[in-house]
């Protein structure tokens, strides 16, 4: 979100910007607050805690106003994150924010604190203690999911992890409103220059997360694709060619050469990086929950192998895991519930 127009006006003054929509009555904004706090604390070296309280009460606001909504909700992780420390076994969880500048993470506490106990006009705290703030914003866009109130609730996030939970979302950078959808959706490669990044709507997300991990929760994922899933999925042309000459010399008696020949090509493949690209283009054929979790599945499997296999905690112990174990482990970290203490479990059966 930017925040340049921040600056030393009234909280009243900042309500009259003139690219402000109209307010819908009744509308409330599910705001995922925790990022404000580190938005309006950034400069703790120069700035008073009662200035960073201000930029923060503005901020606030803002987005609420931008969201054409009466009321704003802030929904904040102030306990345990839904057990995912504990879940974590590959990783630790989060482990890789330990290192933040102690003078901003006094300073984004105090915010914090200020954000659970603010009383200002249209703004409700939504305190999380036994969950993580993006548990609890997926189901208050759950619960509203009904025709009747569905323009009446509205999701602001700068968390991509949101993006597999339907409803109206408020655009972090721009303001718009966008209309995410309750099921599978859809992913797309963004590209930006060489560089390319995976964006989605909608339970795809999820899917394609599950590939690639997710480098700000410390979330590994899976490294790479073996040389099998290479083949099946990324065969070059000099392998399709070489197929096709063993399908045309079945019949002539060469097929003992043609083979030879492709299996030199099959020795020289390597696994592939799972990344953005490679997440994509893996599950690009998938336009469901269920197919898209066979295809994830499979890939589990390649990976860690069949059967029980020796698994490294991240502590440095020993345990024994499966493929399925590992799959299941990443997707209740990532997985956003829809109702306080669902297990991912229950959507893996309702696809069964």
């Amino acid at each position: 979100m930017d925040f340049s127009t921040v600056d030393g006006t009234s909280v009243e003054g900042y309500e009259t910007r003139p690219d402000a929509p109209d307010e819908v009555k009744g509308r409330i904004l599910h705001h995922d607050s925790d990022f404000l706090a580190y938005m309006c604390g950034y400069k703790w070296e120069t700035e008073s805690l009662e200035v960073s309280i201000e930029h923060l009460r503005k901020a606030i606001q803002t987005c609420r106003i931008m969201a054409a909504a009466e009321f704003i909700y802030l929904y904040l992780t102030m306990g345990d994150k839904g057990g995912r420390n504990g879940i974590a076994t590959v990783k630790e969880y989060q482990a890789q924010r330990s290192g933040r500048d102690p003078g901003l993470t006094k300073r984004v506490a105090e915010l914090r604190e200020y954000m659970a106990t603010c009383t200002d006009p249209g703004v409700t705290p939504k305190v999380q203690m036994a969950q993580e703030a993006d548990d609890a914003l997926c189901q208050a866009m759950q619960a509203a999911s009904n025709p009747d109130e569905y323009n009446l609730h509205v999701l602001q996030s700068a968390d991509k992890d949101l993006w597999m939970v339907g409803g109206l979302h408020v655009n972090s950078k721009t303001y718009e409103l966008e209309d995410f959808p309750f099921g599978y959706g859809e992913c797309r490669l963004d590209v930006d220059g060489s560089r390319k990044k995976l964006v989605g709507r909608g339970t795809s997300f999820f899917w394609h997360q599950l590939l690639m991990g997710d480098t700000a929760d410390n979330i590994p994922g899976l490294p790479e694709f073996s040389e099998k899933l290479v083949l099946e999925y990324w065969p070059t042309k000099a392998i399709i060619n070489a197929r096709d000459k063993v399908k045309a010399s079945m019949s002539s008696g060469q097929s003992v050469k043609a083979k030879k020949s492709l299996d030199n090509l099959v020795a020289k493949i390597k696994p592939k990086k799972v990344g953005a690209v490679g997440a994509y283009e893996y599950l690009y054929h998938c336009k469901t929950d269920r197919q898209a979790m066979v295809a994830v599945l499979a890939a589990y499997r390649e990976h860690y192998g069949d059967g029980t296999f020796l698994a490294r905690h991240w502590d440095g112990t020993s345990f024994e895991s499966t493929p399925g174990d590992m799959m299941v482990e990443q997707a209740r970290l990532l997985w956003m519930r829809r109702t306080e203490g669902e297990d991912v479990i229950d959507f893996f059966k309702s696809l069964a």
